[in-house]
């Protein structure tokens, strides 16, 4: 059974890693779930008290939490706050394009479910940075187009 518990984890696991979010919303996050339930679990708890710990240290322990997810889904949630910054913050696009290669080559963005657009998607903004093809704009634009792509098929 997927706990939306642990999903809401991974996602924030990822963006805090990424540097999407800040720990401090990963406190708030955990302090929300020891208001509403009777008996939270203990790495709850543990978040909810870790505003001194390195940004690392409360990944890890995001990580951590129990229960089971879906990792495909997960990284296509994670994208539909990434779209957010990108249409916010244009020029953050070439992080994110760095961001999706870091997943891909983990593993944690599989080509079976993601193809292989993100690769172009950096050449792209690597292209235009050097003055070689293209705009940073136009990557973004390509970037957007494929974060919209795989929000689409988030499964319910």
């Amino acid at each position: 059974m997927i706990s939306k518990q642990k999903e809401q984890a991974e996602i924030f696991r990822h963006l805090l890693a990424a540097g999407f979010i800040k720990v401090e919303d990963v406190i708030s996050w955990a302090d929300s779930i020891i208001v509403k339930e009777r008996e939270p679990d203990f790495e709850i708890i543990e978040i909810s008290l870790s505003s001194s710990k390195p940004k690392v240290e409360v990944t890890s322990l995001l990580h951590k939490v129990k229960g089971d997810y879906n990792s495909v889904d997960v990284i296509r949630k994670s994208m539909v706050e990434i779209h957010k910054v990108l249409v916010k913050e244009p020029i953050r696009g070439y992080e994110i394009a760095k961001w999706l290669i870091q997943l891909a080559e983990s593993g944690e963005l599989p080509e079976d479910e993601f193809n292989s657009e993100p690769y172009g998607i950096l050449d792209s903004f690597d292209l235009a940075r050097n003055k070689i093809y293209g705009t940073e704009q136009e990557a973004s634009s390509r970037l957007i187009i494929y974060l919209q792509e795989q929000i689409n098929k988030i499964s319910e």
